[in-house]
């Protein structure tokens, strides 16, 4: 009986991954692969999509095997309850036109090209989820420092931890801008119009181009507090140094006038 309906797990692991190592690791079929992402067939109504920014999903795998292919792919024993996940239907119906609703699919065919759409929408998401996590904490962070500063006057950061803190920052966003294009509209969408339809309702009903526009905002916001920070410290650094050299002079002066007299 041919498969109707099927059930996809997307989950973001939190670093990037080696395909050229799950290449050698993983012993299904590959049905597609580019420099990006590899997708594999286990079995009829089985499938396995990883993209290489660390998001990995499932076609119709069970919770025990995700979680075995998950820890084989990270390379370690991974917390799966705290996984950035997102978990789909996929639905075909021949007498419907294509349609997306929440954690739902329709389409009324199956092709390897609309799963291969649906996976990779669903990796954005979960790779999105992971970033804007990442930018709450650091949000966090400078709200801390931007509260001490108002109530004391002082940012109350030693220098190498800003800078500690400011090289986070711009990990993060080059780590985001080098995966800029993940957050573009696949190839895929050119080839046909329910392709196109499909990828347009799965980005919207995911808003991936709202949630990235407010990730980097986000950033952009964290970025000019670090600066600010940053410049505070300088001056403060400045100011101290001015006071050393006045000091120094003035024990100069001390010392000549010492001489002079005695």
């Amino acid at each position: 009986m041919e498969t109707n309906l099927f059930l996809i797990n997307a989950y973001h692991i939190g670093t990037r991954i080696d395909l050229a190592k799950v290449l050698n690791l993983v012993p299904f079929e590959i049905v597609k692969d580019e420099a990006s992402f590899l997708l594999f067939k286990k079995a009829e109504g089985k499938y396995l999509y990883i993209k290489s920014y660390g998001s990995v999903v499932f076609c119709g795998f069970q919770s025990k095997e995700i979680e075995k292919w998950i820890s084989k792919i990270a390379g370690k024993k991974v917390d799966f309850e705290n996984l950035f996940s997102e978990d789909y239907e996929l639905q075909i119906e021949p007498n419907r036109n294509s349609e997306v609703a929440f954690n739902t699919v329709v389409v009324p065919e199956f092709s390897i090209d609309i799963l291969h759409l649906v996976m990779l929408n669903l990796s954005q998401s979960v790779a999105l989820e992971n970033y804007q996590n990442r930018t709450n904490l650091l949000l966090e962070q400078t709200r801390e420092i931007s509260d001490n500063l108002k109530h004391t006057g002082d940012i109350g950061v030693p220098r190498r931890r800003l800078r500690k803190f400011v090289g986070r920052t711009m990990v993060l966003k080059n780590r985001i801008a080098e995966n800029l294009l993940i957050f573009e509209t696949s190839d895929l969408a050119w080839s046909n119009e329910l392709l196109s339809n499909l990828d347009t309702e799965l980005r919207n009903q995911l808003d991936v181009v709202n949630r990235h526009h407010g990730l980097q905002y986000s950033l952009d916001i964290v970025k000019e507090n670090l600066d600010l920070y940053r410049n505070i410290l300088e001056h403060k650094h400045s100011s101290m140094l001015e006071w050393i050299i006045i000091i120094l002079i003035l024990l100069e002066v001390a010392d000549l006038i010492i001489t002079k007299l005695f």
